[in-house]
């Protein structure tokens, strides 16, 4: 019940009395509504904010993305 009261806090409610939730909504996004701000942050829900590399670039070379333009004899 707390949960559905959640979703209709976010969403409107419909005729029946349930949360009116749009087709095209991922499972990460409604996970962000559940669990707010108690696991960190819900901006970086999946990983959290206490992760490396969770909003910043991985500035360590990779031989995957530089594939292409590698020297050859």
């Amino acid at each position: 019940m707390n949960k559905e009261q959640k979703l209709i806090g976010a969403f409107n409610q419909n005729d029946q009395g349930f949360a009116e939730v749009p087709q095209k909504k991922s499972g990460v996004f409604i996970s962000r509504l559940f669990n707010g701000n108690a696991s960190g942050c819900a901006h970086c829900f999946p990983h959290g904010y206490e992760t490396i590399n969770c909003h910043e670039r991985n500035y360590q070379r990779s031989w995957k993305r530089h594939r292409k333009y590698q020297w050859k004899t």
